[in-house]
């Protein structure tokens, strides 16, 4: 770049370049006006002082321009200062700036930013200090506010046009233009300024729509008209007070800055631009306003494409609509016009309502959806016929609607109601309703009875719906309309089919591509006896009535679901985990190596609380099949190192139950639970030679005694050590010649240690222990095995003393848990 040579003489004040301690100072490493720091200056120090930069100010990376925290008042524009604070530029910097080419000098450089050139303004200089490598440029704004300031590279003295970012409008007016040299330490050398009158283009944004009523409506994106087919565009009214024209130009392609085909039109309310192609495919309407200084504003482009054969068809320009009347007796009646998108962001124009030739409502258009409020009184009752015409502005040709609607009162006639069905889910079908309604109600009915809360047009069938006569009302209604119901015949329902299917890994398994649901509705998955733990459990629900989600986090519209937990070896109660990316979902470990203790299942979804879900444990240690846990109970062991070998799991209507096992094996044990309580047997004596003994005591929920001999259990020591309450138990038992003996307390020995025999027992729990668990018990009795559960005092064993029990198991159960159901083949505790 090569600058003009001519020197400056500085002008203080109003025009050319100031020294900067007359007009500007650096501070925190900004240019701001001297007068904003003034302040901050001592009394005695002299004005150039103050436009001193600071030692410590920390050099700023040179950049694109970036705006800086600046002051709210401008550069000083006060007459000339004392002359010892005015020294011309050449005095003071020796820095001259030239803006748009304009020397600041003599006289105020002018210039005029057009949208054409995106209102661009350049500034070049010459530095005093010819060894700068860098430069800080500021600019003020004429309300004082700094619209720009950065740093550029200095070549051979000279800083490069520099382009100012002026798409920010800054309003005409003075502007005031700074450059400083940068120093090697970082520091500023001495600013000098330039005042500059900027007048500016139009800053509003014309946007011109396609006339609605014409031949062709070329709207963007849409391929209309054809050649020869004319149309029009439509600008409403002039951005700013001062544009005095607009030019347009219809092209191929976008438009450069050699482009010189452009047609001026005087700018006024509703300028009419006629369009008629003389050739068919993609063109463009490019326009932008020009104002009395002859000034461009932004160009606006509008796409075109004209129709090479048929044409897209055009919507109406305006539909009549009856909007919801939230006050039907207030005597008002709204009506909307929705005008077509085609119109562009911008509504505009005039909507008349006529009866009989008579005009009863009008409204300006502010929004594409125009409501127009009529009265009542002036339109009558009953059904009506509107003529409603809209005219895009005043020169435009009108289009006309007719519509009926509703005054006041009104019947619908006609309709049907349909049930349609997809799986379980119902669907109501109103038709035929005449007018066409506004919206319509619902409500379900069962047996015709309303069905609380099924107030939609949808409606999921659930099993307690078997056998009954579902069907459904539906209301038609509408502004100001009476409204009719009509009922549907019975909908056809499915059938309640849901179950589950599922699979297991076993410790080992690290290498099987996913887990696979082999197996369903009860059916044993793993192999019980073979010594080979779970570590893992799969398991989904199945259903051709309902949807079903897979695991994890259920999507949207499922209608039921599995949420499960496992307990880890070593790591606790675990969610749900994904097998691979795609896999299944599952509770426990693949490839860790470790046991999967215990899980529960519980059954979720909409439909969850029709259905139950059934699971069980196989743990040998714990005589094989362990009870059956439901709906999120515990199955499995904790804390006793037992292993899981097999489970079963089923989904049942709810009230089904699945059957007692032949084990009557609790569901789940607790080792902490149960460690609470202790059993120790005494075993009868037999012979000379088999002298009565107590064997070792027993935690709650084994058994104590020996169940695969004849020995018979003429003994028990029942003691309870709470963990967390207070409290203990005490043991009745019934012996050969007393009959049912008086309670033995927490540790004593209930039965007989001699020969007279035992046949049955009553446990009750004492003290805070009896508040917080209950207490079962059975007997096992020789040639009849395992008899029911007794709970709670109940009694347990044999009425004939010729009976022989040999075991007991005693178990702790959180008052109101899931208690342990009795084997199949003996429901009763105490037999004759």
């Amino acid at each position: 770049m090569v600058l003009p040579p001519s020197p400056v003489s500085g002008r203080p004040g109003r025009s050319g370049v100031v020294a900067a301690s007359a007009a500007l100072a650096l501070t925190g490493g900004m240019l701001v006006p001297a007068s904003a720091v003034a302040a901050e200056v001592e009394p005695s120090a002299s004005p150039s002082s103050s436009a001193s930069p600071s030692p410590s100010a920390e050099p700023e990376p040179a950049s694109t321009p970036s705006v800086d925290p600046s002051p709210t008042s401008p550069p000083s524009a006060s007459p000339s200062p004392e002359p010892s604070a005015t020294a011309s530029a050449d005095e003071a910097t020796g820095t001259k700036i030239w803006v748009d080419g304009q020397l600041c000098g003599e006289a105020m450089p002018e210039v005029g930013l057009d949208g054409r050139d995106y209102f661009e303004m350049s500034i070049a200089a010459t530095l005093a200090d010819a060894g700068a490598s860098e430069a800080k440029v500021a600019i003020w704004l004429p309300d004082g506010t700094v619209k720009e300031q950065w740093r550029t590279e200095v070549v051979d003295g000279q800083i490069a046009d520099k382009t100012w970012g002026t798409w920010r409008y800054g309003g005409d007016g003075i502007h005031t233009v700074a450059v400083a040299a940068v120093q090697e330490d970082g520091t500023y050398g001495d600013p000098a300024s330039c005042e500059v009158d900027v007048t500016w283009g139009p800053q509003g944004v014309v946007r011109p729509a396609p006339v609605l009523v014409a031949d062709a409506v070329y709207a963007t994106g849409r391929s209309r008209g054809g050649v020869g087919v004319p149309g029009a565009f439509v600008v409403a009214e002039p951005s700013e007070a001062n544009v005095v024209a607009y030019e347009y130009a219809f092209t191929d392609g976008p438009v450069d800055d050699s482009f010189t085909g452009w047609t001026r039109i005087e700018a006024e309310p509703n300028t009419v631009i006629p369009f008629t192609p003389t050739h068919a495919g993609e063109q463009r309407l490019t326009i932008s306003e020009v104002n009395d200084a002859g000034l461009h504003g932004w160009q606006f482009t509008h796409g075109i494409e004209v129709a090479d054969g048929d044409p897209e068809p055009t919507p109406p320009v305006f539909t009549v609509a009856e909007p919801a009347d939230e006050e039907p007796d207030d005597g008002r009646i709204p009506v909307e016009a929705v005008l077509s998108r085609e119109i562009g962001t911008r509504a505009m124009g005039e909507v008349v309502v006529r009866q009989n030739d008579r005009q009863v409502g009008r409204a300006e258009v502010e929004l594409r959806t125009q409501e127009i409020v009529l009265e009542q009184e002036e339109v009558g009752s009953g059904f009506q016929t509107l003529e409603v015409e809209y005219r895009q502005f005043p020169d435009a040709e009108p289009a006309t609607v007719t519509q009926q609607i509703c005054a006041a009162a009104c019947d619908f006639s006609g309709g049907d109601v349909t049930i349609s069905r997809i799986r379980g889910e119902l669907r109501a079908e109103p038709a035929g309703f005449s007018p066409e309604p506004a919206a319509y109600t619902y409500q379900w009915l069962r047996d015709g009875d309303p069905i609380p809360g099924e107030t939609d047009e949808r409606y999921l069938t659930v099993p307690t719906d078997a056998g009954h006569r579902i069907t459904v009302q539906a209301t038609a209604t509408g502004p100001r309309m009476n409204g009719r119901t009509l009922e549907s015949a019975p909908a056809d329902l499915p059938g309640y089919d849901v179950g589950a299917r599922y699979g297991v890994v076993t410790t080992g398994d690290d290498d099987l591509p996913q887990i696979f649901l082999d197996f369903a509705d009860g059916q044993t998955a793993g192999d019980p006896g073979e010594r080979r733990e779970l570590a893992a459990v799969a398991v989904e629900p199945t259903s051709d009535t309902y949807r079903v989600c897979r695991g994890g986090s259920p999507s949207d519209g499922c209608d039921l679901w599995f949420e499960m937990e496992g307990f880890v070896q070593g790591l606790g109660w675990q969610g749900w985990k994904r097998y691979g990316q795609w896999g299944n979902y599952y509770v426990g470990s693949v490839g860790e190596n470790r046991m999967l203790k215990a899980f529960r299942i519980d059954a979720a979804g909409p439909v969850s609380e029709y259905y139950d879900v059934y699971y069980k444990a196989f743990v040998p240690q714990l005589g094989g099949w362990l009870g059956w846990a439901k709906n999120g109970e515990r199955a499995g062991a904790r804390g006793h190192g037992y292993r899981v070998e097999a489970v079963k799991i089923k989904v049942l209507p709810r009230g089904q139950e699945p059957g007692a096992s032949w084990t009557g094996n609790a569901a789940f044990y607790d080792r902490w639970e149960q460690s609470q309580l202790t059993v120790r047997p005494y075993l009868e004596p037999v012979g000379k030679w088999w002298k009565g003994q107590w064997k070792s005591a027993q935690i709650g929920g084994h058994t104590a005694g020996w169940p695969k001999t004849h020995k018979r259990l003429d003994a028990l020591r029942v003691s309870v050590d709470g963990h967390r309450y207070s409290g203990g138990i005490k043991v009745k038992a019934r012996v050969k010649g007393d009959g049912w003996r008086s309670f033995s307390w927490n540790g004593r020995t209930a039965g007989s240690t001699g020969r007279p025999v035992t046949s049955a027992y009553k446990m009750t729990l004492t003290g805070q222990m009896a508040e917080h668990y209950d207490v079962y018990y059975r007997v096992r009795v020789d040639g009849h095995g395992w008899l029911g559960w007794a709970k709670n005092g109940g009694k347990a064993g044999t009425r004939s003393y010729g009976e022989r029990p040999t075991s007991v198991q005693v178990l702790l159960v959180d008052k109101g848990g899931p208690r342990p159901v009795s084997p199949l083949r003996s429901t009763a505790s105490f037999i004759r």
